[in-house]
């Protein structure tokens, strides 16, 4: 049944109106809260409370500080004063544009969040990994993630033509947009196979490491955290 047409159907039987945007943002919010903290932390004990000095792979996740205040403001203040958390036929057609207008702007936002997250890991390889071979490896994938980055870039853009159509295809406005499916499989098993690699990089040089099994077996499983 239309959205609309559920409306005024739910609406004339007086059916309950379910708002759940509270534990939307309760969900939501949890995440961004404790990896601002974590990184906030982070970066103030080794800037003020050890010797060594911030390197390329702290300057870098310092960026995503910022990106991930926006998103948090993003998601949980203007997506729910935009119906998050809310049955999408009690939302008015205004409102639901709006809100999808603003998912298109947070989807640059999250693929810039993700981009920065690996090229920080790959700093700090570069930084405790010292072979060539491996620092070739490295430099690879970072080139490969800043293609990735541009590429789902610009694919993000035109995925509706005009591009405005993402938000306003449920106005009558002719356009079109291509399917969702191949294009967010894609992006998500390209992200997910960085993310193997980029624990088989340090898991390969393990053997280099002067140190027990069981310790070895450690620092394992912290870069399989740090990747996850």
């Amino acid at each position: 049944m239309p959205t609309a047409a559920r409306n005024v159907s739910e609406r004339a039987c007086n059916f309950p109106i379910r708002d759940r945007s509270a534990q939307y943002i309760g969900v939501n919010l949890t995440p961004y809260i404790v990896s601002l903290v974590v990184v906030g932390l982070r970066l103030i004990f080794k800037a003020f409370y050890t010797r060594d000095k911030l390197a390329a792979d702290d300057w870098i996740i310092g960026i995503s500080i910022p990106a991930a205040i926006v998103a948090a403001v993003l998601t949980n203040v203007v997506w729910t004063a935009n119906g998050a958390g809310s049955d999408v036929w009690t939302v008015d057609f205004d409102r639901f544009i709006a809100f999808l207008r603003w998912l298109f702007i947070y989807e640059f936002i999250f693929l810039f969040q993700v981009t920065i997250f690996k090229l920080s890991l790959l700093a700090f390889y570069l930084r405790i990994f010292p072979h060539k071979t491996v620092r070739r490896v490295i430099w690879g994938t970072i080139a490969f993630n800043l293609a990735y980055f541009v590429t789902f870039f610009f694919v993000t853009i035109f995925q509706c033509t005009p591009i405005n159509h993402f938000w306003k295809q449920f106005d009558g406005q002719p356009g079109h947009c291509g399917s969702s499916g191949p294009f967010t499989q894609a992006q998500t098993g390209l992200s997910i196979a960085i993310n193997v690699w980029l624990l088989i990089i340090p898991l390969s040089q393990l053997h280099h490491l002067r140190l027990s099994w069981q310790k070895k077996v450690l620092v394992a499983l912290m870069f399989a955290v740090g990747t996850a």
